[in-house]
């Protein structure tokens, strides 16, 4: 039988992004973060997954869509950020002895503003996670 992890995806991504973005400072949140949380902060989001790559036993790699925004009261700030970010995961491979992923690769970026419920600018990069 296979060890599918797809699902814990970005449990390993804000791991990787925790251990090496210190501006983040640990406020790496999945899917939501909690009103009045410090400034700036990331919340991953899993898009998809996808089989990718099937043998006769099932799955063996797994394709994940993850979306990390970054939050920030500065344009500049988020800006730097989220491209830390990706100049971290893009092009880049990670293992333990629970999970392999043999390549995240950028897939897209957007940025939005919002002054609900403060001032805040979104860079959203998008990443394809391959993982077995």
């Amino acid at each position: 039988m296979i060890n599918k992890q797809s699902l814990l995806c970005t449990k390993y991504i804000r791991s990787i992004i925790c251990d090496n973005i210190p501006a983040l400072q640990s406020r790496v949140y999945a899917i939501d973060a909690r009103q009045g949380t410090k400034l700036p902060f990331a919340v991953l989001v899993r898009d998809n997954v996808s089989a990718t790559t099937l043998s006769k036993d099932g799955c063996v790699e797994d394709t994940v869509a993850v979306s990390v925004y970054v939050v920030s009261k500065g344009y500049d700030e988020g800006v730097k950020i989220a491209n830390d970010i990706r100049n971290l995961l893009d092009r880049s491979r990670y293992a333990t002895n629970e999970v392999r992923i043999p390549l995240i690769e950028f897939s897209g970026a957007r940025e939005v503003f919002t002054d609900t419920p403060t001032q805040a600018f979104i860079q959203i990069i998008q990443f394809n996670v391959k993982i077995q």
